[in-house]
């Protein structure tokens, strides 16, 4: 005897990121700013490549020359995190997980992690302006939800006598990270391609499911036989008794064939988890035609938009 059992996916909503920042004083520079409007972006911690917002706009307003004042030339700038203390070399990601969130200028080169960059008031110009962006690297074991990182901007100023002026604005930037409720499932063991083979000593059939999740997620089963395995697979309802054979489903040691049977999980993470499946003859298989016997299972995985509880697996 065999049961094929086919999983489907269903995930939740997309992810966003935004960001805003107010003026900040500075003492080399008059102001420092972010224009535009907040950077929205979706975060799939199961995509290959790392998500990037579209650019704002970073613009820098240098300190008037005036009377004994040296006139700015040049500024190098870095993003740290808020509560990092400035020691000339700060980092640029805050913990989404193993990695985090980076600010690239338009060379794609990082602010921070010991790099500055620069931008020059060319022709003795009152502003000077660079669009950036937020960048959240690819396959971070995020927890779905939303996640927030403040920023701070440190600052670095060539003035034209030589000399040198640094100075920092705290929580200049602000990100929410909107993490996606994503689920990945695939069938494991018992037999190729997913199928079940029932031993007729224990009239028992064993396999797996590889669950990744960045949130809890619930699974759920059908079958359009009503979880009996018939003779060659035969549909209608006019089957004979002895021509059918009924079984339980049970995922984690739940009982999923049951009419509204479900089982709630928590998060897995990326690393994953394998859930136990098993079926159990409910007939004497004795009692039964000889042939093969067949049903075709679809178990549901579905991402839970709130956490009700731990989950029973």
């Amino acid at each position: 005897m065999s049961m094929s059992w086919i999983r489907t996916l269903a995930a939740a909503a997309g992810a966003g990121l935004a960001a805003a920042a107010g003026p900040a004083a500075a003492s080399c520079l008059e102001n420092v700013n972010l224009s535009g409007p907040p950077a929205d972006v979706d975060y799939n911690p199961f995509q290959a490549a790392m998500e990037m917002s579209s650019p704002f706009t970073l613009v820098a307003e240098r300190r008037r020359a005036g009377q004994n004042q040296p006139r700015v030339v040049s500024v190098d700038l870095q993003f740290l995190p808020e509560g990092s203390p400035y020691a000339g070399s700060g980092i640029n990601t805050y913990d989404l997980a193993s990695g985090g969130v980076s600010v690239l200028s338009p060379t794609g080169m990082p602010f921070g992690g010991g790099s500055w960059v620069t931008i020059d008031f060319n022709n003795n110009q009152p502003t000077s302006s660079m669009p950036i962006r937020l960048v959240v690297p690819a396959r971070q074991d995020a927890v779905a939800g939303f996640h927030e990182g403040r920023f701070g901007l440190a600052w670095r100023c060539t003035l034209s006598n030589g000399q040198s002026e640094e100075g920092q604005s705290a929580d200049f930037l602000r990100t929410t990270i909107d993490v996606a409720n994503r689920v990945r499932a695939v069938a494991v063991g018992g037999g190729t391609a997913g199928t079940l083979m029932v031993n007729p000593a224990t009239q028992e059939a064993t396999g797996g499911l590889a669950i990744r999740s960045t949130g809890p997620f619930t699974i759920a089963a059908s079958s359009p036989t009503g979880f009996e395995m018939r003779l060659n697979n035969a549909g209608g309802a006019s089957v004979p008794d002895d021509q059918r054979a009924r079984y339980r489903l049970k995922v984690a040691g739940t009982v999923l064939s049951q009419p509204g049977a479900s089982l709630s999980c928590a998060r897995t993470g990326l690393a994953g988890a394998n859930l136990n499946v098993r079926t159990e003859l409910r007939d004497d298989p004795k009692a039964l035609r000889a042939g093969n016997y067949m049903d075709v299972v679809t178990v549901e995985v579905t991402p839970q938009a709130f956490a009700s509880g731990p989950g029973s697996c």
